[in-house]
């Protein structure tokens, strides 16, 4: 094992140094022409020109394009200019154009380097002569020392010309010296000390004293309907920068939240392009039913997998009750709020980002080849006494001359799998503003292709406006829109786990195999037909900031979202022959259409209040507010088969024999109404209050409004004067509360009973006749689940060193179940608010920021941890499932079945154990009778596994050297179970394979084997128990990425402020203890889901 570890590192290095420096000698002759040459003077340079009555810019633009030189004006437009009535067209120095330019139009000119500086020096009628001006800057040494805010000596400082990579790091006595231009700008840099800049005019000697850095006193964190100062959060909040996900080559947002924050479980379960989002748990699980968190991008309910990474500039997870608290009745399993780049006044920029790359399964399921899966059958139909499913002299001539017509072998994976998928995203934006109006446009693409012969394509365009209609009234107009398009064969993982090898797939004439009992998998992909899933979203977001007086400020807004989703599902009737050209299933009909459309509209209207201000010491912040969502959804879809053609994909193309239509709509809205008073004394106390009413149509009554509140304080110790001479400490606060949360995600009409108006009704002498029947009696008294929550926690900054902690207990009350009614009822059992669940658990990260020389370095670490139990089920339980139980006292969806003792190694042994299933014999699974009744049945089943994580953890290491960058992410989960059956770890289950695994199976030699005894269809060993569970915790090399980012010395020159080189690479190690040829992602079910994939991709990122 640890050679193939070390054997695949050595060649994933060999791979990311190749193309790294592929792409960096490329850059290298790409810069090479202007990279070396030495800027000359506007003297020396000759240029042709012709103009008559020109404007000024045009000529301008022509000596750019033909001399390199770049002009630069800053105080004027250059439409004020005169035109230039006449150039001659002659060869002659720039220096001598300029100063006939300058006559003319009455400007100045100073060359800079490659730049020239224009200046207006006054109008034409007043200038009797021009002055030019050419400066060259001289170099002059300089030194200094660097000290700390008590005079003592920085080792170690960083100073570099500002716009440059040339500098160099103070000496153990905290000195320096170096070589610069006059006029250039030196920047100092510490870590823990604010940057200084310092302009070098005619002094050499410099003595230059930090001051301790404050930023982390005025960072800010976006919270619920506003921002707070992250020193004054009393709530637990996880905030995470663009640069924390954008490295990541993720198709979908919600992945590249994995590892960053404690208590935030993100589950990737799948690597179908388009479909290969996570499941986000904040803190587990705390209801029997929807455990997803509230997503709101810029304040409207969104999925976060809606959002490209590149348009996000900043993550904010509330997971106490006291941050979340005031999103009420949506909260109780978290919030998770997004806010996207926005455009910054006084710039101009163009930022482009790509990667291309491709996808390999992590892991795949070795079937046994067909030689092996004849030999394997026969042995398990000998065993559970049936006569060979193959004659052994077929067997042996087989072996001898497959594959062939008679003596087909089809490896299925490599016939229907791509060994690698190609996968490219682009992002364009464009940022500018100026003193009125900012604009932030973006379009960002993703095209993957799948494994499958399947495919995945992704637009959004993105337009975010601000602008400032006067000093105290701002605009925001946010457009979104976008399109998703997911293509794949009608084919599935279902089939393909199923496949033997020795089944034709492809006849050697060219004509498709019969497949296996009449499927063929790689016909139904090449020729079957297709599935298509079309998504459409159009959005708006509407605001308006107004401070109609200091300290008050009040906000609307209103976000219209238009969601159009168009699913097409046309099978084709694939012909499948014997080699003699038989044809196996023939067929009078083409094909079957079944095609969907939906349209979901939503409304959110919001009106905010905020009043702050300080007396003294004493600073208080007043919000109040209103929201009101509505919804809804309208779907209609039609189906028909016996096509006479194949190819008309449309409804009427079909026969209208067995045509079916069928359609719904539903629909709910919201009401609230919520406020929260924040109040700060002296910077070290500080206390927030939340309240939330919210007024929800899914419930009816009295119980129609729920009342969420919440309270937290905070303690700011480092503030005290206790700890006035512990310069060492740079923040410390402990904090705690209190909140009630809301989950009206059951349903949405919960209240309401349900008629069918398809019940058959026998009268007289057994006359049919159709009516109504009522199937499920509404509970008009159901209301709201609720979770209450006490956090408390604390946050340090030692030094380099930051820490964060957080102890919680999650009680979630009034969990909606079904308890049963008596069965002369004759209806489905109601819904009521009867469970209890309970979480508990602590939260803890830390991190090290310090930079040695010009070394950069960043190392950040979380562990959660929680525990998780059901707490009440009100007399409706155990809830048991196919593998998994609720139960009282357990965890939720515990593994339950029967314990496995190993296996029978003697007929004794088994005359003397309960009775099993089945005529058992040597080799089969030994269950415990748990309740010594001497039978083994269902009685005796028990708890044997739990899937839930108990630790969550992650690790990311960044640095970065003279240009170069390094970053590095490792998380994983610890203490869970996973448990696979039937197809996944099942020999010949349902008539299919077996793997390569299986063949250490059980014989009097082998007592020892990794699987039973080989049989067909055998009871008792295919029932659900603790032989098939394995340890799912696991430690991944999530993200590894190295990037360049070219000089600027080299890349100004073509107008390019930064250009950067990368190579990424995602899930590339897993350690585990789980089934090899599974991903311990996924790690329960029956291993017919899409694989998870690793993924390679290198790319360049340019800013203009």
């Amino acid at each position: 094992m640890k050679n193939l570890v070390l054997l695949y590192v050595i060649r994933m290095t060999k791979l990311f140094t190749y193309a790294f420096l592929i792409q960096l000698l490329s850059m290298s002759f790409l810069f090479a022409w202007n990279g070396n040459a030495q800027v000359k003077d506007i003297e020396e340079v000759m240029i042709t020109l012709s103009f008559e009555n020109s404007k000024i810019e045009k000529v301008f633009s022509s000596i750019e394009n033909k001399t390199g030189f770049n002009f630069v004006h800053t105080d004027f437009e250059l439409k004020e200019i005169p035109r230039v009535s006449s150039i001659g067209d002659n060869t002659k120095s720039v220096y001598s154009l300029l100063t006939d330019l300058g006559r003319q139009t009455g400007l100045y000119f100073k060359q800079v380097n490659q730049n020239i500086h224009v200046r207006k020096a006054g109008s034409l009628e007043n200038s009797t002569y021009y002055r030019f001006k050419i400066e060259r800057p001289s170099e002059i040494d300089i030194s200094g020392k660097v000290t700390d805010e008590n005079g003592e000596p920085l080792p170690g400082a960083t100073i570099t010309l500002e716009n440059t990579t040339s500098g160099t790091v103070s000496d153990i006595e905290g000195n320096f010296s170096m070589e610069v231009e006059e006029g250039a700008v030196l920047v100092i840099s510490f870590i823990g000390y604010s940057t200084k800049r310092i302009k070098v005019t005619n002094q050499s000697q410099f003595e230059i004293k930090m001051e301790l850095d404050d930023t982390s006193l005025e960072e800010v964190v976006v919270v619920g309907y506003g921002t707070q100062k992250k020193v004054n959060l009393t709530g637990a909040v996880d905030a995470i920068d663009s640069d924390d996900i954008i490295s990541r080559p993720v198709g979908q947002a919600s992945t590249a939240l994995q590892g960053l924050a404690p208590g935030v479980t993100v589950t990737q379960r799948s690597g179908k392009p388009g479909a290969d989002g996570g499941t986000i748990r904040i803190r587990g699980i705390g209801t029997l039913g929807n455990s997803n968190p509230l997503v709101l991008i810029d304040g409207v309910p969104m999925s976060l997998n809606d959002i490209d990474v590149n348009e996000i500039e900043s993550i904010s997870i509330l997971k106490d009750a006291a941050s979340a608290a005031i999103y009420g009745s949506r909260a109780a399993n978290g919030v998770i709020l997004v806010t996207t780049k926005r455009g910054k006044a006084g710039e101009f920029s163009i930022n482009y980002r790509n990667s291309i790359g491709w996808q390999q399964p992590t892991a795949l399921i070795e079937k046994v080849s067909g030689y092996d899966h004849m030999v394997m059958i026969n042995q398990a139909f000998e065993n559970v006494g049936r006569n060979p499913a193959f004659q052994q002299e077929y067997i042996d001539a087989y072996r001898e001359n497959a594959p062939s017509d008679a003596y087909p072998e089809t490896n299925w994976h490599e016939v229907m799998l791509r060994d690698k998928a190609l996968q490219q995203n682009h992002y364009l934006g464009i940022n500018g503003g100026g003193e009125k109006i900012s604009i932030l446009g973006s379009v960002s693409y993703q095209n993957q292709n799948g494994l499958m012969d399947s495919k995945f394509e992704r637009l959004n365009i993105r337009l975010n406006t601000d602008i400032k209609v006067r000093d105290n009234l701002k605009v925001g107009i946010d457009l979104l829109a976008r399109n998703d398009d997911r293509n794949e064969p009608p084919q599935n993982w279902h089939w393909l786990a199923r496949y033997p090898h020795n089944i034709p797939g492809l006849n050697e004439n060219g004509s498709w195999g019969v497949g296996w009992d009449g499927s063929n998998g790689w016909a139904s992909m090449e020729d079957g037909g297709y599935n298509s899933d079309k998504h459409h979203e159009l959005m708006a977001n509407l605001k308006l900031d107004w401070q109609p007086f200091k300290n008050l400020n009040i906000n609307l807004q209103a976000a219209p979202n238009v969601n159009y989703r168009h699913v097409k599902n046309f099978s084709k009737h694939v012909d499948l022959f014997f080699p003699d050209g038989t044809i196996i299933n023939p067929s009078p009909y083409r094909a079957s259409l079944n095609e969907q459309f939906t349209r979901s509209i939503s409304n959110n209207y919001r009106a905010l209040i905020n009043y702050n201000k300080d007396f003294g010491n004493h600073s208080i912040e007043i919000l109040a507010g209103t929201e009101a969502i509505d919804y809804r959804n309208d779907w209609l879809t039609g189906f028909r088969d016996q096509f006479p053609l194949e190819n008309y994909d449309v409804l009427n193309a079909g026969s209208i024999a067995n045509q079916q239509a069928t359609g719904s709509a539903s629909e709910w809205s919201l009401q609230s109404y919520f406020g929260r008073i924040n109040y700060n004394f002296d910077n070290r106390y500080l206390f927030e209050a939340n309240l939330r009413v919210d007024g929800s149509s899914r419930f009816l009554g009295n119980n129609k409004y729920g009342y969420f509140p919440s309270f937290s304080f905070g303690w700011r110790l480092s503030e005290e004067e206790f700890l006035s001479t512990a310069t060492w400490i740079n923040e410390l606060k402990i904090r705690g509360s209190w909140g009630a949360l809301g989950n009206q995600q059951i349903g949405t009409y919960p209240f309401a009973s349900t008629v069918t108006m398809g019940q058959n009704y026998v009268f007289g002498d057994n006359v049919p006749a159709l009516g109504a029947a009522l199937l499920y009696s509404g509970n008009r008294n159901i209301t709201w689940e609720t979770t209450r929550m006490v956090n408390f926690g604390f946050d340090a900054s030692i030094g380099n060193f930051d820490f964060t902690g957080d102890y919680y207990v999650r009680n979630t009350d009034d969990i909606l179940l079904q308890i049963p009614v008596p069965r002369i009822a004759g209806l489905i059992e109601p819904y009521q608010n009867a469970g209890k669940v309970r979480n508990n658990g602590w939260d803890l990260s830390a991190g090290y920021r310090k930079t040695f020389g010009e070394l950069n370095l960043s190392v950040s670490a979380n562990l959660s941890d929680v525990n998780n139990q059901v707490v009440d089920l009100m007399g409706s339980g155990p809830h048991i499932y196919e593998r998994e139980i609720n139960q009282e006292g357990q965890p939720f969806m515990s593994l339950f079945g029967l314990k496995s003792l190993g296996y029978f190694q003697s007929q004794e042994e088994i005359d003397q154990h309960a009775t099993q299933f089945g005529q058992v014999s040597p080799g089969d699974i030994k269950y415990a009778d748990i309740n010594n009744d001497g039978i083994i049945n269902a009685e005796d089943r028990t708890i044997f596994g739990n899937t839930i994580p108990k630790y969550t953890y992650g690790v990311n290491i960044s640095l970065d050297y003279k240009g170069f960058d390094f970053s590095l992410l490792g998380q994983g989960v610890g203490k869970v179970d996973g448990y696979l059956d039937n197809f996944a770890t099942m020999a010949f289950y349902l008539g299919g394979t077996a793997q390569e695994w299986h063949k250490d199976y059980w014989t009097p030699e082998n007592p020892t084997a990794a699987y039973p005894r080989l049989t067909f269809n055998f009871p008792n060993n295919e029932q659900v128990s603790s032989q098939w569970v394995r340890s799912a915790s696991y430690f991944r090399l999530k993200t590894i990425q190295l990037g360049y980012t070219i000089p600027s010395v080299l890349t100004k020159r073509l107008n390019i402020s930064k250009c950067r080189l990368f190579g990424n690479g995602q899930n590339l190690l897993t350690f585990h203890n789980f089934y090899d040829s599974f991903d311990p992602e996924a790690p329960v079910g029956q291993g017919t889901f899409y694989p998870q994939v690793k993924v390679f991709v290198f790319g360049l990122e340019i800013t203009i």
